[in-house]
């Protein structure tokens, strides 16, 4: 399951000013009742406010109740957001029939890790994204997810040729895995259409 949910720092408001001003946290709670309601084994959460501890928590309590482990990475130059991603490894009171579990990322330089099957790599530019890397075993295969978020191409001169940029860096990491012997999954928001 991938979602982009809006963070409260970025929501403008009808009346003025941004959600995080005011109550944001009914619609956080929403949010996390309906990716509970969808009970997906892995969620994927691009533009996740990880600059508000309160955000995490609520997050991180209700990782704890469906039994995730939690990653976040946050995303370069101190901005508010990043991407987060939800696994719900195998144990004895697993809901799901999958057996997943984390193990070690093939391909990818151990100090680019940040704990053991998970790395945060950065496209180098000025749109400040990240692209995620965790190491999973599903039902004894392994296999890598990619979780990002691209630049959306706004109508200027340096958003669609960044988001290029951001895409071919990605096509570089999607062919390290690989040549490492080890299927590739890309998930997040690609901020493309039907023409890319």
């Amino acid at each position: 399951l991938c979602v982009t949910p809006l963070p409260p720092p970025y929501k403008r408001m009808s009346g003025g000013g941004r959600e995080s001003e005011h109550d944001w946290e009914a619609r956080v709670h929403a949010q996390i009742e309906t990716v509970g309601d969808a009970d997906a084994d892995v969620v994927a959460l691009q533009e996740f406010w990880c600059a508000n501890p309160k955000n995490v928590d609520m997050w991180q309590e209700f990782a704890a109740k469906h039994g995730y482990t939690m990653f976040i990475s946050r995303r370069t130059n101190s901005k508010a957001d990043g991407c987060c991603v939800l696994i719900r490894q195998a144990s004895p009171n697993s809901k799901s029939p999958r057996r997943i579990e984390l193990r070690n990322l093939d391909g990818i330089d151990p100090e680019d890790s940040t704990s053991p099957g998970l790395a945060t790599l950065s496209y180098n530019d000025w749109g400040d994204r990240i692209v995620q890397l965790v190491g999973l075993t599903v039902d004894g295969a392994p296999v890598t997810l990619l979780h990002t978020h691209l630049t959306f191409p706004h109508p200027s001169l340096h958003d669609g040729p960044m988001r290029l940029h951001q895409a071919r860096k990605l096509a570089e990491c999607v062919r390290r895995v690989r040549a490492a012997g080890t299927p590739a999954i890309v998930c997040g928001d690609l901020n493309g259409d039907h023409d890319d």
